[in-house]
């Protein structure tokens, strides 16, 4: 019994060992025929594994009828069936995906995997489905612990921007930004939103760590649109056109129930009636204008809607040698003043901005690569003097429709002892207009040499940038009358007459800021990478493969 038991498990074992073969072959990237080094290959259902030389060739002890596994960065993971044959050949599908899910940090990029810190990207795909032309308006909503707040309604203005809240009482909360790797000292709402490639918002400490107390608000990095090789020549021309609405307002009360509310706020507190039965008739039935007025200012000052411009014309492409992306963009937006058009000049909201951006890289050698980056920014605005759009709004809110009438009985605008000048009619349309104008040039040029002759994954980069902003402001005035009518003792229609009227707009300039700011960086790059390769498990240790 013992000699048959010792035959049978003999025949076992040998049986085993003949249904085990070595399995060879080429593991290659199907997309580009070449091969792909240090592929990780696993037995399904096992520990046992092995991976590619640096030439893709791989060979393997595994069952016949089992299966492999194989995977690399990069690449899907791919099962091949054993099946008694001893030579495989492979051919791996890259994964879009996973190459596509990296993020731009301090000095290059690195996988969303590898890296260890709080960060987000928002890519240009996301960004134009919120159809803004204003960058930093693209990211509401997308970015999770964003805070964005508007300060002003004024037409161009730029949310405020908040990464890691209030770190100080009297610093700014304002975030680093920076642009194709060089800081940036402008206004985020310069660039445009059809520029921008992805932009990467760093948050945590460990993210910020690398550039140092200036990130201290958390970073905000854009990466530009820029040619690809070897993709030809590509025009893009677009438009479009914006209606926007008047925003939600409180409707404001007549002027009889703020006179009658008025009577009744005195009454709790043991006071005179301010208004008369009759008077308050007066409000109510409109019968004498002048005196007891009810304006409804809402409806006088604003128009219901306004109207955004934007057309853009793009160039890109590139050959091995020479890649390149060009756009000319222009916006046009025009504010919710209902009659600021008074022929000699116009008042009304207006913000015109063009962009004009060029990213040249040179590929001089194989391993000697130049890239430029040109933006150029010519911007204006217009507006009622020393009045921005929050100012209007508040205008609204403090004088009520009982305060004066738009104009006296003469033809003065109204104003009132109570309220002074406070007409925001008569200051759209009296006082003349202010405008700014914004000029920017932005460049930068970086030069990047590998020096893999000395080690692999070195290299060497120098560069520079320039900055020169300046932004004038031009006001052209007039005065204007103000005052309101009465009753004098004689009960006649009086009136009494404020300012001075000027029949000629006054010309004054300035230059509110103004700076030139020039940057210089060099230094050395390594980038290397690793792999782990679990190959086996034996009783009392594990066996791993490092690939430098």
């Amino acid at each position: 019994m013992k000699f048959f038991l010792a035959v049978l498990m003999a025949l076992i074992s040998n049986l085993a060992i003949a249904q085990n073969l070595t399995v060879t072959g080429t593991v290659k990237d199907s997309s580009t025929g070449e091969p792909v080094p240090f592929a990780a290959i696993q037995l399904k259902g096992t520990m046992t594994g092995g991976m590619t030389d640096g030439d893709g060739i791989y060979a393997i002890d595994v069952p016949a009828d089992g299966v492999l596994i194989f995977s690399s960065v990069g690449y899907k993971d791919l099962e091949v069936e054993v099946a008694g044959k001893a030579i495989h050949d492979v051919m791996m599908d890259p994964d879009t995906e996973t190459i596509e899910e990296t993020i731009v940090v301090a000095f290059g990029t690195a996988t969303k995997e590898s890296f260890t810190g709080s960060a987000t990207v928002v890519k240009s795909s996301d960004i134009q489905k919120t159809q803004s032309s204003d960058v930093t308006r693209a990211l509401e909503g997308m970015v999770a612990g964003v805070q964005m707040t508007t300060p002003s309604g004024s037409l161009g203005s730029s949310p405020s921007i908040m990464i890691r809240g209030i770190s100080s009482i009297t610093a700014g909360t304002a975030p680093l930004y920076v642009v194709d790797g060089v800081p940036y000292s402008g206004d985020m709402n310069n660039l445009n939103s059809a520029d921008i490639e992805s932009m990467t918002v760093l948050k945590d400490a460990a993210a910020v760590a690398l550039y140092g107390h200036e990130a201290v608000n958390g970073v905000l990095l854009v990466k530009t649109k820029r040619g690809v090789a070897g993709s030809g020549n590509h025009l893009k021309v677009g438009a479009s056109h914006k209606l926007q609405f008047d925003p939600d307002f409180a409707d404001m009360v007549s002027a009889y129930d703020y006179a009658n509310a008025l009577n009744i706020a005195r009454a709790n507190d043991g006071l005179a009636a301010a208004y008369t039965e009759s008077e308050l008739q007066k409000f109510l039935d409109g019968s004498d204008p002048y005196v007891y007025p009810n304006v409804n200012w809402k409806d006088e000052v604003f128009k219901n809607t306004a109207h955004e411009t934007n057309a853009f014309i793009s160039m890109f492409g590139g050959t091995d040698r020479v890649q390149y992306y060009s756009l000319i963009d222009y916006t046009d937006a025009r504010g919710l003043y209902a009659n600021p058009n008074q022929g000699d000049w116009n008042s009304q909201l207006k913000y015109s901005k063009a962009n004009i951006r060029t990213n040249v890289d040179f590929q001089v050698t194989e391993s000697t690569r130049v890239k430029t980056n040109i933006l150029a920014l010519f911007m204006e605005t217009n507006g009622v003097p020393n009045i921005n759009s929050s100012d209007a709004w508040w205008h609204l809110y403090k004088v009520p429709a009982l305060a004066f009438p738009i104009k006296t009985q003469q033809g003065t605008w109204g104003g009132s002892q109570t309220y002074g000048d406070f007409n925001l009619l008569a200051k759209s349309q009296g006082a003349g207009f202010s405008k700014t104008h914004q000029r920017q040039i932005w460049a930068d040029i970086t030069l990047e040499q590998d020096l893999d002759i000395i080690l692999k994954g070195l290299q060497f980069y120098a560069g520079g940038s320039y900055d020169n902003s300046s932004n004038t402001i031009e006001n052209r005035t007039k005065g204007y009358q103000y005052g309101w009518n009465y009753y004098d003792a004689e009960g006649k229609l009086a009136e009494t007459v404020m300012g001075t009227v000027q029949d000629k707009l006054t010309f004054n300039h300035w230059v509110d800021s103004q700076w030139r700011v020039g940057t210089l960086k060099a230094g050395f790059k390594y980038e290397f990478c690793f792999h782990i390769i679990y190959l086996s498990r034996r009783k009392n240790s594990i066996l791993l493969k490092i690939i430098y």
